[in-house]
């Protein structure tokens, strides 16, 4: 699988999910020149869907099992409203209408916070 991680001053987004590179190398090459964005092609490990992405500083795409990691892996504060880390849930190629631009919210997903900790672990919080 192939996605595009794009870069605005330190805002990062993935605009873009394939598992075809070809697709990926097509939409890559689709996306409008800027001075003020970057974008790259990376790989993972994974080859089909649904697959997920787990943001917290960075972006990581991810089975079922990292996502159950990485929310084991969150160090709740009591009384936090904090967002902890936010999980996407993807079922197929993504590419948004606008070439490279943050369409990241029109993707099915989660804001972990205390709420979604204390009912996947009620004795974690």
């Amino acid at each position: 699988m192939y996605f595009i991680e794009s870069v605005k001053n330190q805002r990062k987004w993935i605009s873009g999910i394939f598992i075809s590179k070809d697709d990926a190398e097509s939409y890559l090459a689709s996306i409008p020149e800027m001075a003020d964005r970057a974008h790259s092609l990376r790989h993972s490990e994974f080859s089909s869907y649904p697959t997920y992405i787990v943001e917290s500083e960075t972006f990581e795409l991810t089975n079922l099992a990292g996502v159950k990691s990485a929310i084991e892996s969150v160090q709740p504060v009591e009384n936090s409203e904090d967002i902890y880390l936010n999980l996407y849930i993807v079922n197929k190629d993504f590419r948004p209408e606008i070439s490279g631009s943050d369409f990241m919210g029109a993707i099915y997903h989660i804001h972990v916070t205390n709420l979604e900790i204390r009912v996947s672990n009620p004795k974690k919080i």
